[in-house]
């Protein structure tokens, strides 16, 4: 049985790259670097803030780095919703999870403060997760047993779902000993699914499937 369903918050809870390439193209311009195209930056999403901004600036110099995430950072938790709207369908998989009895959070490489606002300004009522809270980023699976804690569980891990769009989402899971579900949507979920996930969704409602199954 599933006690608890953790989720992925950019492109599994959230469309969320518009501001995410917003706020990088902001961090850009602050170091005299060309914007870069949405398309670009989307693909770069998910692995975190300074995976994200190394990517974007091309470079490993962590002097670089550490500047432009300072600027990403501003920007983007001052913010952070002004075009980001939550996935059809999110919001009643959360209300039928509640109705349930099943607990609900987030764990994502997202930053904390980011995160937290996110959250909060879309009223979405889960608790969280982040990784500049944890030593490791996903798929390390500290930031899901952190999440989980938040979320006041006590479930042993294959009690435990873990829904996302990308491979390292599936692989997070797969480390922590918990089920992974691969969403059709999002930033990358070709990944997700090449990474051979327990479930396949094409829409949240089918979650709840999944999950009945288990």
């Amino acid at each position: 049985m599933i006690r608890a369903v953790v989720f992925d918050l950019d492109g599994t809870l959230i469309d969320s790259d518009r501001d995410i390439a917003r706020a990088v193209n902001v961090a850009l311009r602050a170091l005299g670097r060309e914007p870069l195209p949405l398309v670009r930056i989307r693909a770069m999403i998910g692995h975190g803030a300074r995976h994200l901004l190394a990517s974007a600036l091309a470079t490993d110099d962590e002097a670089l780095i550490s500047r432009a995430r300072e600027a990403f950072i501003a920007h983007y938790a001052a913010d952070p919703v002004a075009e980001t709207v939550v996935y059809d369908g999110i919001r009643a998989l959360l209300e039928a999870l509640a109705a349930a009895g099943i607990a609900t959070a987030v764990a994502t490489n997202k930053p904390a403060l980011v995160t937290q606002r996110i959250v909060a300004a879309l009223h979405l009522g889960l608790a969280t997760a982040s990784a500049d809270e944890v030593p490791e980023r996903k798929p390390d699976p500290a930031v899901l047993r952190l999440a989980l804690a938040r979320a006041g569980v006590a479930a042993a891990p294959h009690e435990v779902a873990y829904v996302g769009d990308m491979g390292v989402d599936v692989e997070t899971a797969r480390r922590y000993g918990a089920r992974a579900i691969g969403v059709a949507w999002g930033f990358s979920p070709q990944t997700a699914r090449d990474a051979g996930p327990d479930a396949w969704v094409e829409h949240p409602r089918e979650i709840l499937d999944a999950i009945a199954r288990w």
